[in-house]
């Protein structure tokens, strides 16, 4: 393996996991996808670019 893979968080692990949406193949605006997340229990919403 000569690819190294795209880690979204160094923090994910087999009991913390990580969600990417991709905002510009959505049709649901950020700040409601962020509430969503959080009344779903995440435990923490982050936007990152990539």
């Amino acid at each position: 393996p000569t690819v190294k893979p795209l880690m979204y968080d160094l923090r994910t692990t087999d009991n913390k996991f990580a969600m990417a949406i991709d905002l510009s193949k959505n049709n649901i605006v950020e700040g409601d996808i962020e509430q969503i997340l959080k009344k779903s229990g995440a435990a923490e919403v982050n936007i990152k670019q990539f």
